[in-house]
């Protein structure tokens, strides 16, 4: 479900064993600064430690620049937006452009006995 700092876009997950991926699609951020709740995920896809979006777990960019990398961090099932870093270093300012990327973590939730969302 996400949440009023999401003006459009869409969050998609995927789990597979116990690795869950969310998948970001041009998600357009309320104009502002600081940091925010932008998604909860629901119950069979939650993260069991604070993951942040890295070229390791998943790279989170604004659409078309790669060079702003986003921080996205998952919290069980809250997903925060943290900050962007750019060229010109760390900013709280939030982009005015979608989030594009993923970012895949662990989960130890048992598998939903039914699935979230509409299907694609």
């Amino acid at each position: 479900m996400a949440h009023p700092l999401v003006t459009s876009g869409q969050f998609h997950v995927r789990r597979t064993g116990d690795f869950v991926t969310l998948f970001l699609e041009d998600v357009l951020l309320v104009a502002g600064s600081g940091s925010g709740h932008i998604v909860t995920l629901p119950g069979g896809f939650r993260g069991i430690m604070l993951v942040r979006s890295s070229r390791i777990s998943g790279f989170v960019g604004l659409s078309n620049n790669a060079l702003n990398i986003q921080a996205i961090s998952v919290f069980g099932s809250a997903v925060w937006w943290n900050l962007g870093i750019g060229t010109g270093g760390i900013s709280l300012v939030r982009p005015s452009r979608g989030l594009q990327g993923e970012v895949t973590f662990r989960t130890a939730d048992p598998w939903p006995t039914v699935l979230p969302g509409t299907p694609g």
